[in-house]
């Protein structure tokens, strides 16, 4: 009898910390993403929306989004929960457009849809270069150096397992730099991100030549 008190009242006090969340959003972060599968192809695109709230946003189950200019809605039930420094934030990574179409720029509208079908909504506005679309990653590289973005790399081993993700540093310069230093790594990605991080863009992945230099 006991036992069963203790879990009614635990699942009570679970709901009423639900009701009583009001999951306010606080920001929000938007970004176009490009991402190039090799050196030949021009790389695809596609959107990533996250918010975070003054409440546990784990209590969101619906994120629908809202493009003003082109008149497209997207509705997902798969959100992705993000800790970060102790905060929670939640969103979507993969909003796609039509092949052959340009995810819209302009106004966009944010909805946020909780368990208890609470709606909070959050506006932005999206802007970036058309002639990304068309860029290869050597001329995407350019371009993203030379308008001060930040330069990233992500590191995998033979189990496709992260070993390092950061800013760039004196260990990761070249190939033989990360061979040296990550004796298990199989490959890596350069990323670069503008320091509003409005836009991400996915270098081709690059496999590591073992040990040709180990000294």
């Amino acid at each position: 009898m006991k036992k069963f008190s203790f879990l009614f009242l635990s699942v009570f006090l679970f709901f009423v910390s639900c009701s009583q969340n009001i999951n306010e959003i606080l920001s929000s972060s938007n970004t176009l993403i490009l991402d190039y599968s090799d050196e030949t192809q021009k790389p695809s695109m596609r959107l990533s929306v996250f918010v975070k709230t003054n409440g546990d946003v784990r209590h969101f189950k619906m994120l629908r989004l809202y493009s003003s200019q082109a008149n497209y809605e997207w509705t997902v039930d798969n959100l992705v929960m993000v800790d970060k420094n102790n905060e929670m934030y939640a969103g979507y990574t993969n909003f796609i457009v039509p092949q052959g179409e340009l995810i819209p720029q302009g106004e966009y509208e944010a909805s946020f849809i909780s368990y208890n079908d609470e709606e909070n909504t959050t506006n932005f506005f999206l802007q970036y270069d058309k002639s990304l679309k068309d860029m290869s990653p050597v001329e995407a590289e350019n371009y993203f150096k030379n308008n001060g973005s930040e330069e990233y790399v992500l590191i995998y081993n033979e189990e496709d397992r992260v070993l390092f993700f950061g800013k760039k540093t004196e260990k990761q310069q070249t190939e033989n730099d990360i061979w040296l230093n990550y004796k298990t790594s199989k490959s890596y990605y350069t990323i670069w991100l503008k320091p509003d991080n409005s836009i991400m863009c996915i270098m081709p992945e690059k496999t590591i030549k073992r040990g040709e230099t180990d000294e």
